[in-house]
């Protein structure tokens, strides 16, 4: 009963609701992009069960055949942008995969490593891990770079700002120095 009076509060039926939305939202969105693209309302993806999109079984990682290792080296010029012969347009990206890659290096040269750090700075391989076993689409792999520039930016933005206070303001609202 204590907890339904506690809901019931102005500020946690706003919190309900933010997070409603966002469900809704995280519910919808996949289910508008299969109606818009492929003309099924669809709330789950249905692409694993077309062949040529599972380029390599997860199994067949476990195995060390010249085809598996063929194929990894495959997957990873398209994950690089080595393939389709976009090698000058994907520069920018590499640019990125350097900056990301320097973070790295600086944030753990500080020893500024925390949980936070380190979630952020995975997600852009949780952008382009799952193009190891599936058919790698332009769209996605630039998004996993431009993921690393912006966790970059969040990252040493994170080392930065003093415990508490964000890097742009104080609590006068003056800019710090």
């Amino acid at each position: 009963m204590a907890c339904l009076a506690l809901i019931m509060t102005p500020q946690w039926r706003s919190y309900l609701a933010m997070a409603a939305a966002f469900g809704l939202f995280v519910v919808l969105l996949p289910a508008w992009h299969n109606y818009h693209y492929a003309g099924v309302l669809t709330f789950l993806p249905k692409s694993a069960d077309i062949p040529e999109n599972l380029v390599l079984k997860p199994s067949d990682l476990l195995t060390a055949s010249p085809d598996v290792w063929a194929r990894l080296v495959y997957q990873a010029r398209g994950i690089a942008g080595l393939s389709n012969g976009l090698v000058q347009a994907t520069v920018p990206l590499w640019a990125l995969l350097g900056v990301w890659l320097a973070t790295l290096v600086l944030v753990a040269r500080r020893r500024a490593f925390t949980l936070r750090t380190a979630a952020l700075m995975a997600v852009p391989l949780c952008y382009l891990g799952v193009h190891v076993v599936y058919q790698v689409a332009l769209r996605h792999v630039t998004a996993g770079y431009l993921s690393m520039g912006l966790v970059s930016l969040a990252a040493l933005g994170a080392m930065r700002a003093p415990s508490g206070v964000p890097a742009a303001s104080t609590a006068t609202g003056t800019a710090e120095t």
